[in-house]
């Protein structure tokens, strides 16, 4: 268990959420409310061979208050930077550089949105880049490079590959990370963002990668077997148990 932060903008609705994130000692002080807005939201329609369609809402999100971490009253281990508004993105990458705060880009659907520019910008001593197979084409064919020449850029390249699990690269050395069986798949939303979880526990770790990708596939096997993004639970004993099951080999 870590001590994680929640940083964005919400709108008049956020108070179901605000409870629950206080209920598992998620940290919001740095959580910026819209009054004149409801939250973004998103309703995604998925078939039964895991391909999505989304329809998405921005609300709050749109707006561009300035939220600054530089105060925080705990030190920042490492940050993802996830899919938000793109200017908003682009001033988190400005603030961890600049506090030298390890960071993670994690682009995702906003891709078609962020310029080339400020891609490159983001990616430049990134700590790790994560995307998916078909985001990962999009961003080299947007900023003009090939996956070899990525690595002048970032030090690692995470790529998820739904069932057929994902990948963990740096320019000297490729992991490949098997899937962690489902005991019957339910609903994908949301597996991705399980998965960085993982990711970020490996990272503030020092997990080997094989480490990292592997609780990181497991946590998305727990959310793959309830439907909703956020409904799976355990226990650590759980967890680590189910591990070993899974890869052959203990946590």
């Amino acid at each position: 268990s870590e001590n994680p932060v929640l940083v964005g903008v919400v709108g008049i609705d956020w108070g179901d959420y605000e409870a629950w994130f206080s209920s598992q000692n998620i940290d919001t002080q740095y959580v910026k409310i819209i009054e004149e807005k409801p939250m973004a939201s998103a309703y995604i329609t998925t078939d039964r061979q895991g391909n999505q369609i989304c329809n998405f809402y921005p609300g709050a999100m749109a707006a561009t208050p300035k939220i600054s971490i530089s105060n925080s009253k705990n030190d920042i281990a490492i940050a993802i930077i996830a899919p938000d508004n793109t200017k908003r993105m682009m001033d988190f990458v400005n603030q961890c550089r600049h506090l030298r705060i390890p960071y993670v880009f994690d682009p995702g659907q906003n891709l078609p949105e962020i310029s080339a520019a400020d891609l490159n910008h983001a990616l430049q001593g990134a700590k790790a880049l994560i995307l998916n197979e078909y985001e990962l084409e999009l961003l080299l064919d947007k900023i003009g490079v090939t996956k070899k020449k990525l690595f002048s850029l970032i030090e690692l390249l995470i790529v998820t590959r739904g069932e057929k699990g994902s990948t963990i690269e740096s320019a000297d050395r490729k992991e490949e990370i098997d899937i962690a069986e489902p005991k019957h798949a339910v609903d994908p939303t949301g597996c991705g963002d399980a998965y960085r979880a993982g990711i970020l526990q490996g990272l503030m770790k020092n997990y080997s990668r094989k480490k990292m990708g592997q609780v990181a596939a497991l946590l998305a096997t727990y959310n793959l077997e309830q439907y909703g993004t956020q409904n799976h639970h355990f226990t650590m004993a759980e967890f680590a148990k189910r591990y070993e099951k899974s890869f052959q080999e203990g946590l």
